[in-house]
């Protein structure tokens, strides 16, 4: 299991106890998440399978996938699974864009975001080198294209050897991890006593006959 620093505010409370500080890029997509865990794994050497940002033949996704599914349940006689895959097609001003083998692929403005993301994380990290394995994906600056029989070829023939990661930080005593849960308990409880506030204020101005909503903005802050 490998444990990266977290978004959220629970997450980041014991982040900062452990100097868990390592975050996976938010670019926003599963492909984007898993090229940056790829990267703090340690992988200088990364081939992306299927990420054709793009429509290759048309096709908006593969047979049978969750968003077909979810299309095919949610469909009804004026409203086909048809019509959301053609509404999915055509909605970001789709258009022709140069494919990774040279040619074109249709793709569309909402796929920008994410070419415009892996171009910059090849410029920002030169060392590491990405590759498509697919001809029919749209092209991204820094990105090439792999056979992948080449690509197999190259692969250890003896497994992964050691860890890919060292542990980020020493092993924690009980001791610490109760001072954690303390310090964790007295924020807690602190933000019970701002909330009880906020919500006895809120009562008070319910019975007022001019409440004034501003006296809610030092529980806020």
């Amino acid at each position: 299991v490998v444990v990266s620093a977290s978004l959220f505010p629970l997450g980041e409370f014991f982040d900062q106890y452990f100097h868990r500080t390592l975050k996976l890029g938010a670019g926003g997509s599963v492909a984007t998440s898993a090229w940056d865990l790829a990267r703090i794994l340690g992988s200088r050497d990364i081939a992306m399978a299927g990420v054709d940002l793009g429509f290759p033949g048309n096709l908006t996704h593969c047979a049978d996938s969750f968003f077909e599914d979810l299309l095919r349940r949610e469909a009804h006689r004026l409203s086909p699974a048809e019509h959301g895959m053609a509404r999915y097609l055509h909605g970001a001003s789709p258009g022709l864009v140069p494919s990774v083998a040279g040619r074109t692929v249709l793709s569309d403005r909402r796929m920008d975001i994410y070419r415009a993301w892996f171009a910059e994380q090849a410029r920002r990290l030169p060392d590491i080198r990405t590759v498509h394995l697919s001809p029919h994906s749209s092209a991204i600056e820094g990105v090439h294209l792999e056979v992948p029989a080449d690509r197999i070829s190259r692969l250890p023939r003896h497994g992964i050897q050691g860890p890919l990661l060292a542990p980020a930080g020493a092993a924690h005593s009980g001791e610490t991890n109760r001072k954690v849960l303390r310090d964790l308990l007295d924020t807690l409880n602190s933000i019970e006593r701002t909330l009880t506030l906020g919500v006895e204020t809120c009562r008070q101005l319910e019975e007022s006959p001019t409440p004034d909503v501003r006296l809610l903005d030092r529980i806020d802050d």
